[in-house]
C-alpha cells in the first residue's frame, strides 16, 4: 500500500504510471526475493492477510499511517495475482483504491492504484481502476 517492497527483498524499485492529472496512476513496486520461495511466500502473505483484513486496517510507513476502511478480494488481471480493493475516508469523503500483486519467479510485483488528486481534493469520492494494461505490459517484461 504506501508504495514499499514487502517483506526484506534484495532490492526493490518503485515506478508510478500515471493517467493525467486529476486521474489515478498506478504505482509499480518491484522487489526480488532471494531465493525464489520467498518471493512465493511473501505473495501468500498477502493472500492470508486479505483475507483477514476484510473489516480495515492501518498501514505505517515511517512515522505516517493510513487507516484504510475495508478489504475486499477481487479477480486479478494475472493469472495467479492476489488482488483487493481498499477503501478509506479522508475528511468525510470515502475513496476506492486497487491492488494487484504478481509472482514471477523471484519478483513480486505489486500494482496500487490511486487517484492521489481527489484525495487531496476532499469534495469528491474516488475510485481508482487498475490498469489492466499497465500490469500486462510489466508482467511481458518480467517473464521474458
Amino acid at each position: 500500500m504506501n508504495q514499499l517492497p514487502l517483506g526484506e527483498p534484495q532490492a526493490d524499485v518503485t515506478r508510478s504510471a500515471g493517467s493525467g492529472y486529476g486521474k489515478a496512476s498506478t504505482y509499480i513496486t518491484l522487489a526480488s526475493y532471494e531465493p525464489a520461495a520467498k518471493a512465493e511466500s511473501v505473495l501468500d502473505e498477502v493472500a492470508k492477510a486479505v483475507a483477514e483484513c476484510g473489516d480495515g486496517f492501518t498501514a505505517k510507513a515511517g512515522k505516517n499511517t493510513t487507516a484504510y476502511d475495508s478489504v475486499t478480494a477481487e479477480k486479478g488481471t494475472a493469472a495467479g495475482a492476489v488482488a483487493f480493493r481498499s477503501t478509506m475516508t479522508f475528511q468525510g469523503v470515502t475513496h476506492t483504491l486497487h491492488t494487484e500483486a504478481v509472482r514471477t519467479g523471484d519478483v513480486l510485483a505489486v500494482y496500487f492504484s490511486v487517484n492521489g488528486f481527489a484525495i487531496a481534493d476532499s469534495t469528491r469520492p474516488s475510485d481508482a481502476k487498475m490498469s489492466a494494461n499497465v500490469v500486462r505490459a510489466q508482467n511481458s517484461k518480467l517473464a521474458a
